[in-house]
């Protein structure tokens, strides 16, 4: 997925943006994330979150909700926050999960990406030579750096003090839930769907490999998996649309 893949996913976000700053942090963010934040789903399991979380993109998708209801919370005028802070908690809502993988070391969530995300940001805002110091004292702190550090809530590591950090732990809390269910316009949708070629196996022998790399390998391995049922949640659906989109099999 190149840069404009990208950006045009978060098209609607970053229009949002007002301070140009922030909004060239925020393609900084989206530029250089990993590139499983794109294909990943929210969840592999599907036991606590909605079926749009789930399958290719719907770490992406889940993102864009929670964005959603921090945009639509963030200006309700009993928290009276500055432009500047609501610019900030819609990137902490963007960012909170981009390192859901950490270093990607083991192919799963990691329970301590939280912090693999502020010191993402971190990197991201000291290549723009945006100055923070990580004491409080400044909004990058309270409003993007810290919200993203306790955006788990009772399941991380301390608990969201401040009106912004327990804001974003309620967005994400909300949009992770199956009760919640957001309508994506026909258009939106397609966009978080990334395309064929680029899916990662994330599991067996070719595990880390695109599907475009395993068809040039080892196309019988890729054969074998869509005639067999998988444990790994979309996988099959995953394999049999590239098959058919390669024209392998009809």
């Amino acid at each position: 997925m190149n840069k404009n893949d990208r950006l045009n996913i978060f098209n609607e976000e970053l229009s949002l943006i007002k301070n140009k700053t922030y909004k060239l942090l925020l393609e900084k963010i989206l530029e250089d994330a990993p590139a499983y934040f794109f294909d990943m789903p929210a969840s592999t399991s599907g036991k606590y979150h909605p079926p749009l979380s789930l399958g290719p993109g719907g770490l992406v998708r889940h993102t864009k909700v929670v964005a959603k209801l921090m945009v639509m919370l963030s200006n309700l005028k009993q928290y009276h926050f500055t432009d500047d802070e609501k610019d900030l908690l819609l990137i902490a809502a963007i960012a909170h999960d981009m390192l859901k993988k950490g270093d990607n070391k083991t192919g799963h969530t990691v329970d301590d990406h939280p912090q693999f995300a502020v010191n993402f940001l971190k990197k991201c805002l000291n290549e723009l030579n945006i100055p923070f110091e990580y004491d409080s004292t400044t909004d990058i702190e309270r409003y993007l750096l810290f919200s993203v550090e306790t955006h788990m809530g009772e399941w991380g590591e301390r608990l969201p003090e401040t009106e912004a950090e327990k804001l974003l732990h309620v967005c994400d809390y909300i949009s992770a839930k199956k009760c919640f269910e957001y309508q994506f316009t026909e258009d939106e949708y397609n966009r978080t769907v990334p395309k064929t070629e680029t899916l990662t196996m994330t599991f067996g022998k070719y595990k880390g490999k695109t599907l475009q790399e395993v068809r040039n390998m080892d196309v019988d391995y890729l054969l074998w998996c869509n005639g067999t049922k998988l444990d790994v949640k979309g996988a099959n659906e995953m394999i049999n649309k590239f098959l058919t989109e390669e024209k392998l099999i009809k």
